[in-house]
């Protein structure tokens, strides 16, 4: 009996955790980011990225996002260094089409900001 009891708890765990995601799965579809193909992103984004990494040859850029705003287009950029660390450098772009910023965020060091908001 006890086994039948434990059965009918783990499913009932189980659909409660999926319940609880699908909100989370509806809030992850409004956002604008889509990804993107490296080969499909515009030579202007792809120029700035490497102008921005000119000091680590070798580079190769993993994946990318982007984001439609309201304002114009962010495109995130994952870049694996030849040493093996991957950063991700962020390029706004106007609706016009220039380049309005472009930020390296180190992937570690976000993670490690994360550990020290939890304290």
């Amino acid at each position: 009996m006890s086994k039948l009891i434990w059965m009918v708890m783990s499913g009932m765990l189980a659909v409660a955790v999926l319940a609880m995601c699908a909100p989370c799965t509806a809030i992850a579809d409004d956002d604008n980011e889509e990804a993107v193909a490296i080969k499909d992103l515009p030579k202007a984004v792809v120029e700035a990225v490497m102008k921005a990494l000119k000091a680590c040859p070798g580079c190769t850029l993993v994946s990318a996002e982007k984001e439609t705003e309201d304002d114009g287009i962010e495109y995130e950029i994952k870049v694996k260094l030849k040493c093996g660390k991957v950063v991700e450098v962020e390029v706004e772009v106007a609706k016009d089409g220039t380049i309005k910023k472009v930020e390296i965020e180190d992937e570690d060091e976000d993670d490690d900001d994360d550990d020290d908001d939890e304290e």
